[in-house]
């Protein structure tokens, strides 16, 4: 029996722990493995273990189901470790499954919930514009948000031309929406004419989770003949002027710019 061969050239000594190894052709971790598990009176100890979990949740007894139902029902609340530790610290008299089995009853049960996975956006992979001239390529973004004097939110709407870098709408909001997006984008068309292309990240109002990633944002602008350009998830360099501009934004407020109502912060 190899693995026993190898317990006895262990004990033996006369070779290194490593060289056994590489002669027996095992790692190290695995030889470590058969001399924790070997025991003198069971060569049964260095036979191969079931992968099978010790306990399974349809082996557990009636009685320790309906504690753990009833528990649950109880404190909706709690999560498997929990309810777990809460019969281990009641001296209960019966024997508590694992966690693991315990989250597999309440499933089997009913008692968990469904998780609805939120959509994510579609990705962009077409390449973005490259930018020669004005009015070619316009970007849009919500600068995070900050609170006035009253302790209102202000939610800052920024829109540049990236060629001149000229900073053509920044108004604050008390939210994010699409309308609020549309009004802003509607005054700066009337003013400085339409761009080919408007540069956004991927967030809402400017994407959305159906088809190619278009939110109704993304339709009104395709109608009027603007082209919507998502950047990738997590590239935020690729609207790197636009963040250039949020930096100094973000630097003058921390100088003490803000003001008590979102009227006077504009």
């Amino acid at each position: 029996m190899q693995r026993l061969d190898f317990i006895r050239a262990c004990h033996a000594g006369t070779d290194s722990f490593s060289a056994l190894c590489r002669l027996f052709g095992i790692s190290r971790k695995t030889g470590y493995k058969w001399l924790q598990r070997f025991d003198p009176s069971d060569l049964s100890s260095l036979s191969d273990r079931s992968r099978a979990p010790r306990s399974h949740s349809r082996t557990v007894p009636d009685e320790v189901v309906g504690h753990l139902t009833a528990l649950r029902q109880k404190h909706p609340d709690w999560g498997p470790k929990k309810l777990r530790m809460w019969l281990l610290n009641h001296h209960v008299d019966f024997t508590v499954p694992a966690a693991s089995t315990v989250g597999d009853i309440l499933k089997r049960e009913g008692l968990v919930p469904d998780r609805k996975r939120k959509r994510r956006t579609p990705g962009n992979r077409r390449p973005l514009t490259s930018i020669s001239e004005n009015n070619q390529v316009w970007s849009a973004d919500f600068k995070g948000k900050f609170r006035l004097l009253s302790r209102e939110y202000c939610h800052p709407f920024t829109l540049t031309d990236n060629h001149s870098r000229y900073l053509l709408s920044c108004r604050g909001t008390d939210r994010e929406s699409e309308p609020f997006v549309r009004h802003c984008l509607t005054e700066a068309f009337l003013e400085y004419g339409l761009p080919d292309v408007l540069r956004t990240d991927n967030g809402q109002p400017f994407a959305g989770t159906g088809i190619a990633g278009l939110s109704r944002l993304a339709v009104w602008l395709i109608k009027l003949g603007v082209r919507p350009e998502r950047i990738r998830r997590g590239h935020p360099e690729e609207n790197g002027r636009h963040e250039r501009m949020h930096r100094s934004l973000k630097s003058a407020l921390a100088q003490g710019n803000t003001f008590m109502t979102m009227e006077e912060q504009q």
